[in-house]
């Protein structure tokens, strides 16, 4: 599609989630400059819509913008990381448990459908990319389940993104072994309805993943 022809909303949208992916699976790497001349080349979009998707990334903490000298990747700092694996537990739980008191059937029927995708994807070659939409996807059954939680969802996806970039950069293939363990017992007890067990696996699961992260990012010592 030409940029003529692709509607400016969805130029904008498309250059965003382009960027924003490769930020996440960690192609444009931290301090990467994001150059507009390059990107208008690449992603075959005007000026207008590039300037905006970076607008969004910087709102959403994966940008920067320096005056004179454009925008970058942003940096990955101890802070962000544990802040945001923090906010994203407080939002994740919040959502798991109205998930639990209020549509337990409907959430874990969506659930099920999506862990297959998962799990084919961690079962076969893993690729990053794959393995990226499919975990969205599991994990986002839960908000779209409470679907009048607008709220949730936008500083779940903020939140998601962030996390999910610091786990690619930590390099750390036994987590997704952990972490589909987590899923599988957050699909049985979100299944029997126990809203204290949900609670509690949505907990670890995201403290783990936390914990993996400063780990793999050399943010804290190595376990004994």
């Amino acid at each position: 599609m030409s940029r003529s022809t692709r509607p400016q909303a969805t130029r904008t949208d498309y250059v965003a989630e382009t960027l924003r992916r490769r930020i996440v699976l960690g192609e444009l790497e931290p301090g990467t400059p994001l150059r507009l001349d390059a990107l208008t080349e690449q992603l075959d979009v005007s000026r207008v819509p590039l300037r905006e998707a970076l607008r969004e990334l910087h709102a959403e903490g994966l940008a920067v913008t320096y005056p004179q000298r454009g925008a970058f990747v942003s940096d990955i700092v101890r802070l962000d990381v544990v802040d945001s694996f923090m906010l994203l537990k407080a939002v994740e739980v919040a959502a798991a448990e109205r998930a639990v008191t209020e549509r337990p059937d409907e959430t874990a029927r969506l659930m099920a459908t999506r862990y297959e995708t998962l799990s084919a994807v961690i079962h076969s070659d893993r690729d990053r990319e794959k393995y990226l939409t499919a975990h969205q996807a599991f994990h986002f059954a839960v908000f779209e389940s409470i679907d009048d939680s607008p709220a949730l969802q936008r500083m779940a996806r903020i939140l998601w993104n962030s996390c999910e970039r610091f786990l690619n950069a930590a390099h750390i293939e036994e987590r997704i072994i952990q972490s589909d363990d987590e899923h599988q017992r957050l699909l049985t007890y979100m299944a029997a309805g126990d809203a204290t067990a949900v609670r509690a696996i949505t907990t670890m699961h995201v403290e783990h993943g936390a914990e993996a992260a400063l780990h793999g990012l050399g943010f804290v010592a190595d376990r004994a």
